[in-house]
């Protein structure tokens, strides 16, 4: 029998947050870091979370080495900013500098997908960082807003997601997405 999710912790003050929401919606997990990556059997997790990160990869990027796991895995995976953007580097699109966003931005759902159900529109997540990516060739655009073009994004063939915002601590409707994520690694 598969574990339950694994949260990548990759030096996020937000991972306890993450660690709360799976509480609320009854799942379990187990948090590790980052740097331990190669020595953990990834495959033997129902999903995968990627955590945000203080972590700056637009200019040098050594971390896609730690998430190559990634374009084998079978079961779902979200990341979280820069688990997002270390998602859209793997699969070789590109890291940017933007304007730094700190806010609660309203984000306009362009795809339906999973990931959304039973959220009420307008979404509104809080956002923290000032690096957003390019939406590689193998995804699809779920989000955008007036301050980042991609929100969101799911690989087209792989169950793989990945948010800019912060669910985690954008109150009910981040508390629904993970239930949507969560409901995704029963299937």
């Amino acid at each position: 029998m598969k574990k339950a999710i694994l949260i990548i912790d990759c030096g996020s003050d937000k991972v306890k947050n993450i660690e709360k929401c799976l509480i609320d919606v009854n799942f379990d997990y187990e948090t590790v870091p980052f740097t331990i990556l190669n020595d953990i059997e990834v495959e033997e997790y129902q999903g995968v979370i990627i955590s945000g990160s203080p972590i700056l990869i637009a200019e040098d990027n050594p971390f896609t080495n730690y998430f190559s796991f990634l374009t084998s895995y079978k079961n779902p995976v979200l990341g979280i900013c820069f688990g997002h953007q270390i998602i859209g580097s793997v699969f070789g699109a590109e890291v940017y500098t933007q304007t730094e966003d700190r806010d609660e931005t309203e984000i306009e759902i362009v795809n339906s997908s999973g990931l959304f159900n039973f959220i009420p529109q307008p979404l509104v997540m809080k956002q923290d960082h000032t690096e957003a990516v390019e939406l590689p060739e193998k995804f699809n655009l779920l989000a955008k807003s007036s301050k980042c073009k991609n929100e969101a994004m799911q690989h087209k063939m792989l169950p793989i997601f990945g948010v800019q915002f912060h669910p985690e601590v954008s109150g009910k409707q981040g508390v629904q997405l993970f239930n949507n994520f969560c409901k995704l690694t029963r299937n």
